[in-house]
């Protein structure tokens, strides 16, 4: 008995935790001296767009912070006798975890050394598959402005329609697809869920598609966007691919944007045969798309 409630209980805590990162990622660190040993009591301070937060490495040089929401902070290690480092540029990414390595060196006098460049990508921890999406992706993305446009892009999902230009951004539930042969899906907004499992496509008997969505995305909103194909976490209800979408956080200051995109026909190619243009016939074609709003 005795085991069976520890059991439960620390499934309760693993679930728990999973679900607390699903809009969140988490900064591993280790600070060093120059022998490359780690140095214990280090204080690392995380800034950014939330307040900030503050760790110290452990007795191996070791610290982390966990359940950090998407976004770029600036890191701040230091620690007395030893020179203070800023790294400047540490990305965190949706479901992911970000690994610096500080190296702390001997100061005779009181000085920082600033590090600029950006942190790397490459999350050796993780083992889900998939694609996320960054803000500056979203904004410079050379694609149709919604959510199904970008899971063209990660390999391993097939789509039934092609969204040429945006025309079929207006469509509901979201189009057909499969991802290692399973069509369900699963939408989450900030870490609710907002499947309809009453959309699908029915097959000899059988659904084709489990699981759409009747919202209409706001792609200006996005601040990630994560398409997971495999590895997802374990509170899912569902196999397939999830579409995690997380939007921009308000701050103390006031920010805004305004945006105004523009589709003319004489951008688009044409394939109609020749054939079918010498009969007279007609065929669908785009006269323009146009897209404008603004956030504050």
């Amino acid at each position: 008995m005795r085991t069976a409630v520890t059991a439960v209980v620390l499934l309760i805590g693993m679930a728990a935790g999973l679900m607390a990162q699903e809009n969140t990622g988490n900064v591993y660190g280790r600070a060093t001296d120059d022998q490359k040993n780690g140095v214990p009591g280090a204080t690392a301070t995380l800034t950014g767009t939330t307040e900030p937060r503050s760790t110290v490495s452990d007795g191996n040089g070791y610290f982390r912070i966990l359940r950090v929401p998407p976004g770029r902070y600036k890191l701040t290690v230091g620690m007395p006798g030893f020179n203070t480092v800023n790294f400047e540029n540490v990305i965190v990414t949706l479901g992911g975890n970000t690994d610096v390595e500080v190296p702390l060196a001997l100061a005779k006098v009181s000085e920082a050394v600033t590090v600029t460049s950006t942190t790397p990508l490459v999350d050796t921890r993780r083992v889900e598959t998939g694609v996320t999406f960054s803000n500056e992706e979203l904004t410079q993305i050379p694609t149709s402005r919604d959510i199904y446009s970008l899971m063209q892009q990660v390999p391993g999902i097939q789509l039934d329609t092609v969204n040429i230009g945006g025309n079929a951004s207006g469509s509901i539930g979201g189009p057909d697809f499969t991802t290692k042969g399973s069509g369900n899906v699963t939408y989450l907004v900030d870490g609710a869920t907002v499947t309809d499992n009453s959309y699908g496509a029915f097959a000899g008997g059988q659904a084709r598609q489990n699981g759409g969505t009747n919202f209409y995305f706001d792609f200006d909103t996005f601040d990630q966007v994560q398409v997971s194909t495999g590895g997802s976490l374990l509170d899912l209800q569902t196999p397939g691919a999830t579409i995690n979408v997380v939007t921009k956080r308000g701050t103390n200051q006031f920010k805004g944007s305004a945006r105004f995109l523009y589709a003319s026909d004489r951008w688009q190619a044409t394939n109609t045969p020749a054939e079918a243009v010498q009969q007279g016939f007609q065929t669908n074609s785009t006269r323009f798309i146009r897209e404008y709003g603004a956030e504050v």
